[in-house]
């Protein structure tokens, strides 16, 4: 895949087509960072059509977790063209003199493990967010914070798939894997907990 233009530049469908494409980015972690930053930016559309329409006293605090949501999905949507690209210059690596020993290759290892983790932290912190204002969402827009939400639960999933496949693959010293094995853990039961508070506010089932 040519890396002469962003991936988050292509219309969708094209997009799709790079990800379907026989070459090994854009991959897992691409489409992780893809689907949380839908599911903030869903949010964050609930949210910003509510603080307009809405009380007026709720108005500007519903509008800043929209403004927050929307700054997390542009991060995630960076993350699409750095892990793509990170982890074409790590195969790179490979086949330089020293192969995976060398300085480059364990940096871009270290890297595919810490970017794609970063995932993890932002759909956290976007569910926190959608949490803390899901009772201002209007009722015609439940389903945007619901679909929105669990696409950012989701997304922490998929990306901790990837980020455990590279840890696995990488060489680290133990600390470094159980350091990051134990922050996913805490993560995943919290946003556990967040989507349940973000489903009952919204009416719905967890």
């Amino acid at each position: 895949m040519s890396k002469t233009f962003k991936l988050t530049d292509l219309e969708l469908a094209n997009f799709v087509r790079e990800v379907a494409a026989p070459t090994p980015a854009p991959g897992s972690g691409s489409v992780s960072a893809g689907l949380g930053a839908l599911g903030a930016s869903l949010v964050s559309m609930a949210f910003a059509i509510s603080a307009g329409e809405g009380d007026e006293g709720q108005a500007p605090y519903v509008r800043g977790r929209a403004e927050e949501l929307g700054a997390l999905s542009e991060r995630m949507l960076t993350i699409v063209d750095l892990d793509a690209a990170g982890f074409a210059a790590w195969r790179r690596s490979l086949r330089d003199p020293g192969g995976k020993d060398s300085e480059q290759a364990r940096e871009l290892a270290r890297a595919a493990v810490t970017l794609p983790f970063e995932i993890l932290e932002n759909a956290v912190a976007g569910l926190r967010l959608a949490e803390v204002g899901a009772a201002g969402v209007r009722p015609a827009l439940r389903t945007e914070l619901t679909v929105g939400a669990r696409a950012l639960r989701n997304a922490l999933d998929c990306a901790w798939d990837v980020v455990s496949a590279n840890l696995a693959g990488g060489g680290f010293d133990p600390d470094f894997v159980e350091e990051h094995t134990e922050l996913a853990d805490m993560l995943r039961s919290e946003a556990d907990r967040l989507l349940v508070r973000i489903l009952e506010a919204a009416g719905g089932k967890s």
